[in-house]
């Protein structure tokens, strides 16, 4: 299975296992496991899996440091909604130029302020909703021109006026 370049278990509520055993799947450039609920480990197990363009662990058990991630700077997806036990600074992200898509929804841990997203220039949706750890002001988004989605709901920490970003999101939403 070394060879294996798309994983795709989404919503595969009974599945179950530890992320250590992908960890070896060096091949894969998409790995979405959305819904697996079962599915736990530390994402330091991924950190080798650098050819990855989508990683999609939203909503499932897994834990550990953001940090981990860092290196997977071929991303263009990264979807974490929902992994609660997920934790560390945002500041790791900033390595992830290629972004497009991030959702980290209800990743509580997870803290930092926002301008560290402020040079993932590619972003088109940002989903912080409720990642109450966060924390910033909204102008150290002003460079993301290419944003058409913003999820702050529930961030109490992020401060600024979203008129000022208004401009940034000609088509987008601000929610």
């Amino acid at each position: 299975l070394t060879g294996l370049q798309e994983l795709n278990l989404i919503d595969c509520s009974a599945v179950q296992g530890n992320l250590s055993s992908l960890g070896q799947l060096t091949g894969l450039r998409m790995l979405e496991l959305w819904g697996c609920s079962k599915i736990e480990g530390d994402v330091n197990a991924l950190s080798g899996l650098t050819k990855l363009t989508v990683l999609s662990l939203a909503h499932t058990k897994v834990q550990g440091d953001v940090n981990a991630l860092s290196g997977l700077t071929k991303l263009t997806n990264l979807d974490l909604c929902g992994c609660e036990k997920l934790e560390g600074n945002m500041d790791a992200l900033r390595q992830l130029t290629k972004l497009e898509k991030l959702y980290l929804g209800n990743c509580s841990q997870v803290e930092g302020d926002i301008i560290a997203l402020g040079g993932l220039t590619k972003l088109t949706h940002l989903d912080l909703r409720r990642c109450s750890q966060v924390q910033g002001n909204l102008s150290a988004l002003s460079q993301l021109t290419a944003l058409k989605e913003l999820r702050l709901n529930g961030c109490t920490q992020v401060e600024g006026e979203t008129r000022r970003i208004s401009g940034v999101l000609p088509q987008g939403n601000i929610l």
